[in-house]
């Protein structure tokens, strides 16, 4: 897993409560994210799902999860950054 690669990511997330009830057992999920590498920290890594384009935006990513690699079950490089080209 690289920057820029888009990836699905397979992981759990700390926890989910079904209906927000307070007495309600809250437990962890799995989770796969699907998007593009953005940051790949030592710690973690984000996703963004969505890319902004034009010189009108102030910034370039929205839709970003935040996942900490110890949390990460497993993750598919679905197209590496290397494999895009800008024509």
């Amino acid at each position: 897993m690289n920057l820029g690669d888009l990836v699905a990511v397979t992981w759990t997330d700390a926890c989910v409560a079904e209906s927000g009830k307070r007495r309600e057992r809250f437990k962890p999920v799995t989770v796969v994210t699907y998007g593009k590498v953005v940051v790949l920290a030592k710690k973690y890594v984000a996703i963004t799902a969505e890319e902004l384009l034009g010189k009108e935006v102030d910034f370039a990513y929205r839709g970003i999860t935040t996942i900490p690699l110890g949390m990460i079950e497993s993750y598919d490089v679905l197209v590496t950054n290397d494999s895009v080209r800008e024509d």
